[in-house]
């Protein structure tokens, strides 16, 4: 008979201080927020990105799935959109897809999507960029890391830079 053994694992961490140098400045008054859309169908994991876009003050609204985030996107104008790639219903690459046609059909500008996944091999990243997206960022993000992203999307964003 095999005894039953439990380990405990405490681990002391501190967040690291250049991570608040990253963050995008918030509005100042009279300026808009920047208005980001989530995708993720963890909720863990949206919420895990959400409390680091609030740190900045950022407009959030969320998707579950490739298909939630286009009928969002259709619904409402957003300066960001963060997507996960494998999701059930409709996955992060064909999400990609569709937003970049609608975008097209409609002459819109184009809204920098950033992906936000496990998948960390060099096709991942190729195929992200195949299918529209502008930076692949790998699971799991630190602030530094996402801000510094954002920061790049805004930069590289006519319609936001200035």
């Amino acid at each position: 008979m095999l005894a039953k053994t439990a380990c405990v694992v405490m681990i002391t961490y501190r967040p690291a201080e250049d991570d608040q140098n990253n963050i995008p400045a918030q509005a100042a008054e009279g300026e808009r927020l920047l208005r980001i859309l989530v995708v993720d169908d963890h909720p863990t994991n949206r919420r895990v990105v959400e409390l680091m876009l609030e740190q900045v003050g950022a407009e959030i609204a969320s998707a579950g799935n490739g298909e939630e985030a286009c009928l969002a996107f259709e619904a409402n104008r957003f300066d960001v959109v963060l997507m996960d790639v494998q999701m059930p219903v409709m996955d992060g690459l064909t999400a990609t897809r569709n937003i970049r046609a609608y975008e097209a059909e409609r002459r819109l500008g184009r809204t920098p999507i950033l992906m936000l996944t496990s998948n960390s091999q060099p096709e991942d990243a190729a195929a992200s960029h195949a299918a529209g997206a502008d930076q692949h960022l790998t699971k799991p993000i630190y602030p530094a890391v996402l801000f510094s992203a954002l920061q790049q999307a805004i930069e590289n964003d006519e319609r936001l830079a200035g």
